[in-house]
């Protein structure tokens, strides 16, 4: 396997583990696009993969947010109340 498919596969497998999984890197971006350099660098476009990936990202960022919005609903209080 030559230097360029070598960088395509690892950084394919970086974007799995640190973007795709559970765990979600605040650095995605820059994952995402050192996976397409490497793949251009082979001369494979992916621009159908890029759309469906930062698709994914969006949604599941969506979801997130949302989540984090609810909770933190729950954990605030009104202005003007008090407890006392």
């Amino acid at each position: 396997m030559g230097d360029k498919e070598k960088e395509a596969r690892d950084s394919f497998k970086d974007l799995v583990h640190r973007v795709l999984e559970n765990t979600k890197d605040p650095l995605c971006k820059t994952i995402v696009q050192r996976m397409l350099t490497a793949y251009e660098a082979q001369r494979h476009k992916m621009s159908v993969k890029d759309h469906f990936l930062h698709f994914h990202i969006v949604k599941s960022r969506e979801k997130d947010f949302t989540r984090m919005s609810v909770i933190s609903r729950g954990d605030t209080k009104e202005v003007g109340t008090s407890t006392c």
